[in-house]
């Protein structure tokens, strides 16, 4: 009965965003009621409880996830480190006064944490069963609710802890570097696909504290009414057998989508073990290696491999090894090297990504500085002919403007980020 009601509740409140809440024989799955346009937002989701996660402890509040940049910082006994007396009396509420003392010892497991914390609330309480929702707009803010019908509450710590990794996101700043573990349960009603039509995107809150982490969904196809809103679990650029081996071990499913079933089919564009294996052992080499000629060496070697065998398989770790090569020839000063080789991997990662992607928009950023940079070394040499220098100028500005493009569709119509590289452009 009370699951009917949950269902019925979170109904109501998506369908106030063109969606509806269904169940088949896979589960829980939100559909559209209209359609969404490239770059709409189909609903945002407030996080119910988030933790900030280890490696950003020095860099961002322990209550509010906000970049410190150049405020002032408070310090916890238990080292941990907040923006304000405020934000740290409002995190001790929400469960660091259970936490600070593990902490302390060093005990920093932010999985286990939410866990806990998801946990003590929902045993607080499970018997709140006319909590009102208060939605903010075009945010979704989740109740207790909302939470129990995420359906974790009824298993055992070990086993809620593993579930819930199945169904936490994690927050990414505009780098997409990862920032906290976010348990957003509207959010989590949204199912995989590895060709989406929708991706996730967060708001980095850092002029607000009393903002909570927010997850935007956007759309990066056209939606017809009728189409299940679907994004990725895992990285689309990874390969078949990479893809369906994360989604198993982490997610407990296999993907028969579209996009997995025809690569399914197609046995014989899988590269051989050996050709991988031999990639991926002189890629850790190169990452060992403290002469930088060295690194540069074993690189090519990988990447030689990968052209030999001439599998169209073998495009993630093709990325990869690109990667590694341009972020080599960056550290060795050369620029015009490390311009043509992030070149090739803009124009790989375009081939792959089916949509629009955040990661693409970093690679283009990255294409315009090194432009930049190659127009400053020209005009540093006195180049007679300024036909170089011209060229590297107007290269930056297609880059940048391919940047921005993507922006507009991968992040929140508000965001700071969006805003800054709009700005940057006008000037």
């Amino acid at each position: 009965l009370k699951e009917k009601k949950i269902l019925y509740s979170q109904n109501a409140r998506l369908s106030n965003h063109g969606l509806s809440l269904q169940v088949n024989a896979k589960g829980r799955c939100v559909v559209a009621k209209k359609e969404f346009k490239v770059g709409d937002v189909i609903f945002a989701d407030e996080a119910f409880e988030y933790v900030l996660l280890p490696t950003m402890r020095e860099e961002r509040c322990e209550g509010c996830c906000r970049n410190f940049l150049r405020k002032k910082r408070m310090k916890c006994v238990c080292g941990s480190l907040f923006c304000s007396p405020q934000c740290h009396k409002k995190s001790w509420r929400r469960g660091h006064r259970q936490e600070c003392a593990a902490l302390k010892r060093g005990e920093n497991d932010p999985e286990a944490r939410l866990a806990a914390r998801l946990q003590r609330c929902v045993t607080k309480n499970e018997q709140n069963t006319t909590e009102i929702c208060s939605d903010t707009g075009s945010v979704l803010v989740p109740t207790i609710l909302d939470v129990v019908g995420m359906r974790l509450w009824r298993t055992v710590a070990d086993e809620w802890i593993s579930l819930g990794k199945a169904n936490n996101f994690c927050f990414s700043d505009d780098l997409l570097h990862p920032v906290a573990a976010l348990a957003c349960p509207f959010a989590a009603l949204v199912n995989h696909s590895c060709e989406p039509n929708c991706i996730s995107a967060f708001d980095d809150h850092d002029d607000d504290n009393n903002k909570v982490p927010t997850h935007y969904f956007i759309a990066v196809k056209y939606i017809r009414p009728g189409d299940e809103i679907c994004h990725s679990y895992v990285d689309v650029s990874d390969d078949y057998d990479t893809r369906q081996q994360i989604l198993l071990s982490h997610y407990g499913f296999h993907c028969d989508c579209i996009r997995c079933l025809a690569e399914a089919q197609n046995i014989n564009d899988k590269p051989p073990d050996n050709v991988l294996l031999a990639n991926r052992q002189l890629r850790h080499r190169a990452a060992l290696a403290e002469n930088p000629e060295t690194e540069a060496q074993l690189l090519e070697q990988a990447a030689q491999i990968l052209r030999d065998a001439s599998c169209p398989r073998t495009w993630s770790d093709a990325v990869s090894t690109l990667e590694c090569q341009a972020h080599c020839e960056l550290a060795r000063g050369h620029i015009h090297t490390a311009f043509t080789m992030l070149s090739d991997l803009t124009s790989l990662r375009e081939s792959i990504f089916s949509h629009p992607h955040p990661r693409l928009t970093l690679d283009y950023i990255i294409l315009r500085d090194c432009a930049l940079a190659l127009r400053s070394q020209s005009q540093e040499q006195n180049e007679k002919e300024c036909t170089i220098t011209t060229s590297y100028k107007e290269k930056a500005h297609a880059f940048h403007c391919r940047a921005v493009e993507l922006l507009r569709v991968t992040k929140p119509p508000h965001s700071r980020f969006l805003k800054e590289q709009v700005e940057y452009l006008l000037v």
